[in-house]
């Protein structure tokens, strides 16, 4: 759950729909956004370190998301399942947090053409600060900050922001552990509007989201 930008309201976030068998129960509660696993491959679709692709009743639970206004979360699927997704989507793909491969070559992380096709389509990326997927020696404020430099000169500032997963991580950078203010500073040192990094792209992402 996550406080909304510019807004006096939360955003409920479902990480791994493995449990769900009726799908109508989860759209009552009005979640802000959904992924379909975490890693693994579950009965949905393929987790990025799995094999299987999206299925029929993964691909049923898509469109309903997106019919219902809720994001679907590309974090933790494997490249099949995810450009699967993609086409279901089409378009403002979200990924709430994740690294690059152009960091760290992992499975986990996105590589330069799934960048690309999010770019394309108008989406978002979050940036998290899981210290195995962002190298341990970018695992500090200023460290962030060179990879969220790196990001923008290859492909711009419009799509990036945090997804730092605080709650998820085992180990959370020291300097980034109560406030990110450090690292907005350290990225002063490069070029990019961190404005847009700190609000502006999720806040246009959740309205699309909300009714």
């Amino acid at each position: 759950i996550v406080k909304a930008v510019n807004c006096d309201r939360y955003l409920l976030h479902i990480e791994d729909l493995w449990f769900v068998d009726d799908f109508k129960k989860i759209i009552e509660l009005n979640p802000f956004s959904c992924s379909l696993t975490w890693n693994r491959d579950n009965k949905f679709c393929g987790g990025c370190y799995g094999w299987a692709g999206l299925n029929k009743e993964g691909e049923r639970i898509v469109r309903q998301m997106k019919e219902n206004k809720i994001l679907v979360d590309l974090a933790h699927l494997n490249k099949k399942s995810f450009y699967q997704v993609l086409d279901i989507v089409c378009d403002r793909p979200y990924v709430s947090h994740t690294s690059f491969d152009f960091v760290v070559k992992d499975r986990r992380n996105l590589d330069d053409d799934q960048i690309r096709e999010i770019i394309a389509r108008k989406g978002f990326i979050g940036l998290f600060f899981f210290e195995k997927l962002t190298n341990s020696k970018n695992h500090s404020a200023k460290g962030i900050a060179k990879i969220i430099a790196k990001f923008i000169e290859k492909f711009g500032d419009e799509n990036l922001g945090l997804g730092s997963d605080y709650n998820g991580i085992e180990k959370t950078p020291k300097d980034l552990r109560n406030k990110v203010d450090l690292m907005w500073q350290e990225l002063e040192n490069y070029k990019g509007e961190k404005a847009k990094l700190r609000k502006k792209n999720l806040y246009d992402l959740s309205r699309l989201a909300q009714p």
